[in-house]
């Protein structure tokens, strides 16, 4: 298992590569759901504005899809 490092606040912190996918994982449905906050409590005034929101919204759905992909054929490798 490959461990990762990243700085989180001046703490280096270890984790594994899963433990790592589920941070992110977390995190990007985190951003999603503010976004959906944004978009439905009517605070967006124009449509480009609702476009580039809606945009990151797929990308990180686009993201999130991915590691679920990656995590599961991790999975079949230690099967």
């Amino acid at each position: 298992t490959y461990f990762i490092k990243f700085y989180k606040v001046g703490i280096i912190e270890c984790m594994n590569d899963i433990g790592f996918a589920e941070y992110l994982l977390k995190k990007y449905r985190e951003s999603i759901a503010s976004r959906h906050e944004v978009i439905t409590t009517g605070s967006i005034t124009n449509m480009e504005q609702y476009k580039t929101i809606v945009g990151e919204c797929t990308g990180l759905s686009l993201a999130i899809e991915e590691i679920l992909v990656l995590l599961k054929n991790m999975e079949k490798l230690d099967d």
